[in-house]
């Protein structure tokens, strides 16, 4: 009776095991898409202020990307942000006039700029 008692614990922690090792490896894919969402878009004057929330359970480093029409004109506003799990700010993107409508408001992941050459 003792052996069967081991082996059924046993297989318990290997199943424990398995499935933290499975989750684990499989969140990161599916929460890099859809890490941050958009909650609320504001308008004020020149300012244009976009409240986010990060959704997942790891920190995010992003940049918030604001285009919007001053003068007849698309403009972009890129905002880069920080932001920890569960945690939701309001951003502001500013702009060199009024803004009359906002177009897209969205997130750039991983933005790099071209290494320099060495």
């Amino acid at each position: 009776m003792r052996n069967r008692m081991n082996s059924s614990r046993l297989s318990m922690v290997l199943a424990v095991a398995l499935g933290v090792l499975v989750m684990t490896l499989g969140a990161p894919a599916a929460e890099a898409a859809d890490q941050l969402t958009v909650k609320n878009v504001a308008v004020s004057g020149g300012i244009v202020l976009v409240t986010i929330k990060n959704v997942s359970l790891a920190p995010a480093v992003s940049t918030v990307a604001v285009e919007a029409v001053v003068n007849d004109t698309a403009i972009w506003s890129l905002v880069p942000v920080v932001i920890l799990p569960g945690q939701s700010m309001t951003v502001s993107a500013g702009f060199t006039g009024t803004v009359t409508s906002v177009k897209s408001v969205g997130f750039k992941l991983n933005i790099s700029d071209d290494p320099a050459p060495i």
